[in-house]
């Protein structure tokens, strides 16, 4: 098996990517956690902020995304034939089967962006729609790729430290060029855009830090990390104001760090160290508020145990409040465009949402399947631009669309 890392791990480095452990780290003398046996109090009323629009069969499931405004669902299943689904869980289009496809973006207009996944051998991002299906080649296998809120722009990292930005409207061409295509210091692992104040933001690895440029591949400031070691996961606020990122150690994602900047300026505004694994982050629309899961290893008299917790901060660095424990184990799922609401998963099949003092306000539990009666869990959760909506990949091969209520 070790051998069989290390190959694996020469390979990718040949093509330019990584291999990333994604087991939760733990030291050898740490003991796993208990189950969970209890479940956290709702101080709240109790009435659900969540209800459900729509359950679909999606067998096969490779992968699945909601577009920024929530009004339009893409899935792919195993084969690679991706499917545009509208807000009524309607089947719109079907495209045949393009192998390797495991990641998808789904457009306002309608179009999915569908590509291959730190795949080296097919670096391309299909643009498809019902009418015609577009090729945008690139330079190195893909690691990010971000669309704008009004869906006019796609932003795409490659693992040959590119960038490139190109139009997602469709038309009768063969292929579609970029209008904007510069370099990276580092391999950008991570990239946001917003339209409102046209930026680009990348977070980057193996010369490790954040930049941000315009549209056109201007730079408009940089933070460089002194540690290369240090990967960044960023994130812009709706309206260009705030950039956050959180930075840890690859490949275990230790030492977790939460980082905040004025997006206009690249001033620094906070940064805080989580002594912590696999951070994951969001900002509300106006960058007031900063919601952050992360996974922190306690020491007791029997040994070290695993906790999750979540946190929220405001724009200024403070932390307002931080929840979680032996028997919650939050993960991060959507923030509300005012910060008022955060909404995370425990792991398991229930949602609960919190007020902004942290509160448990409602839970709501996936309903049992039709026939075998079995709970699902919650594998996978997809939140739209302004957090209103949620496309929750379930454990019993099918995806639900829910609107806040």
């Amino acid at each position: 098996m070790i051998r069989q890392v290390l190959l694996l791990g020469a390979l990718a480095l040949a093509f330019g990517v990584a291999v990333r452990v994604v087991t939760e780290p733990a030291p050898a003398v740490a003991t796993a956690s208990p189950p969970a046996t209890e479940t956290p109090e709702v101080k709240g009323d109790g009435r659900p902020r969540w209800q459900e629009v729509w359950t679909k069969p999606a067998p096969g499931l490779a992968a699945m995304d909601l577009s920024p405004d929530g009004a339009t669902v893409a899935w792919a299943d195993g084969k690679g034939a991706v499917r545009r689904l509208d807000a009524d869980g309607r089947t719109l289009w079907q495209k045949p089967p393009s192998a390797g496809v495991n990641r998808l973006i789904a457009t306002p207009s309608g179009s999915v962006l569908a590509y291959r996944w730190l795949n080296p051998v097919r670096p391309a991002v299909q643009i498809l729609s019902r009418a015609s299906t577009l090729s945008c080649s690139v330079d190195g296998p893909i690691w990010d790729v971000a669309i704008s809120a009004d869906g006019a722009r796609a932003v795409v990292g490659t693992g040959q430290r590119s960038i490139y930005v190109f139009p997602t409207v469709t038309a009768e061409t063969p292929t579609v060029s970029p209008k904007a295509r510069w370099r990276t210091p580092g391999i950008p692992a991570s990239v946001a855009v917003t339209s409102e104040e046209p930026m680009a933001l990348t977070g980057t690895w193996q010369e490790a830090g954040v930049s941000a440029f315009d549209l056109k591949g201007m730079p408009r400031w940089r933070h460089d990390e002194s540690d290369p070691t240090r990967q960044f996961d960023v994130c812009l606020s709706g309206d260009g104001s705030t950039a956050v990122g959180v930075s840890a150690r690859a490949p275990r994602e230790t030492g977790a760090r939460l980082h905040a900047w004025d997006a206009g300026t690249g001033r620094a505004l906070w940064a805080e160290d989580l002594d912590a694994f696999h951070p994951e982050v969001l900002t509300s629309r106006q960058g007031r508020f900063v919601a952050v899961t992360y996974v922190k290893m306690l020491s007791y008299h029997t040994g070290q145990v695993v906790e999750r917790k979540v946190a929220l901060y405001d724009r200024q660095g403070r932390r307002l409040w931080e929840k979680g424990g032996l028997f919650f184990s939050p993960r991060l799922v959507a923030l509300s465009a005012d910060g008022a609401r955060l909404t995370v998963t425990d792991g398991a099949s229930t949602l609960y949402t919190l007020d902004a003092r942290g509160r448990i306000v409602s839970r709501l539990r996936l309903s049992p399947h039709p026939k075998t009666g079995v709970t699902p869990v919650i594998k996978e959760a997809v939140a739209s631009e302004d957090g209103k909506y949620l496309l929750l990949r379930r454990g019993d091969d099918r995806i639900s669309l829910l609107k806040a209520t």
